[in-house]
C-alpha cells in the first residue's frame, strides 16, 4: 500500500465516525461522503476519486472487494456489495431516485424514494460504465457488461448486458482448483 493511500485511509477514518474499516482495506483519495453509515469489510480497495454517498441511508462492501476508479455508490436507502466483487471503472449504483408526481413543485423540492435499495451477491463482475438502479438485487456469481443499464433483479450466475440488461448467458458450474 502506498503512503499516500496509508495517510488518506487515516485521515478518512478520523473524520467519519459513521465509517467503519476492516483490516488492510486501502482507500485512494476519493469522497466519503457523510449523512450515513458505511462499513468497508477486510481487504476492500476503494481506487482514486470514487464517490461513496450514504445520503442518509448505509452503505455495506463485503471483504475483498474492489471499486475502482469514478464509481459512485449512492446508498439514500440501503446498499450492500458482497464479498469477493469486481466493480470497474465509472460504475454508478444508486438505491434511491427523486420524487417527480408533482408537477407544481419542483423536483428538487419533491423528496426522495426508493424500492428497497440494491443488493449485490458475492463474487459478481459489473463491468466499466455500468448502471444499476434502485430495487435491483443481483445474485452471486452474476456478471454484467459494461455499459449496462440494470433495472430489474438479476438471477445468480446470469450474464447480462445492454440498455436495459437482459441475459445473455450464465456461468458455468465452477471447476475445482488445482
Amino acid at each position: 500500500m502506498s503512503i499516500v493511500s496509508r495517510i488518506f485511509t487515516l485521515l478518512t477514518k478520523i473524520r467519519h465516525k459513521d465509517l467503519s474499516v476492516g483490516q488492510s482495506t486501502r482507500i485512494e483519495p476519493s469522497l466519503i461522503a457523510r449523512g450515513g453509515k458505511i462499513t468497508l469489510g477486510d481487504n476492500v480497495i476503494v481506487r482514486i476519486g470514487s464517490v461513496l454517498m450514504p445520503a442518509g441511508g448505509k452503505i455495506c462492501i463485503g471483504s475483498n472487494t474492489t471499486i475502482n476508479h469514478y464509481c459512485v455508490l449512492h446508498g439514500g436507502n440501503s446498499l450492500e456489495v458482497g464479498k469477493n466483487c469486481l466493480i470497474a471503472p465509472r460504475v454508478s449504483l444508486f438505491s434511491s431516485n427523486h420524487s417527480f408526481q408533482s408537477r407544481n413543485i419542483p423536483i428538487r423540492e419533491q423528496g426522495m424514494s426508493s424500492k428497497g435499495g440494491i443488493k449485490i451477491g458475492n463474487d459478481v463482475w459489473i463491468g466499466t460504465g455500468a448502471v444499476v438502479l434502485d430495487g435491483v438485487h443481483i445474485g452471486d456469481g452474476a456478471v454484467i457488461g459494461a455499459g449496462s443499464i440494470v433495472t430489474k433483479s438479476i438471477r445468480e450466475y446470469d450474464i447480462v448486458v445492454g440498455n436495459p440488461a437482459r441475459v445473455i448467458g450464465r456461468r458455468e458450474q465452477r471447476l475445482e482448483r488445482e
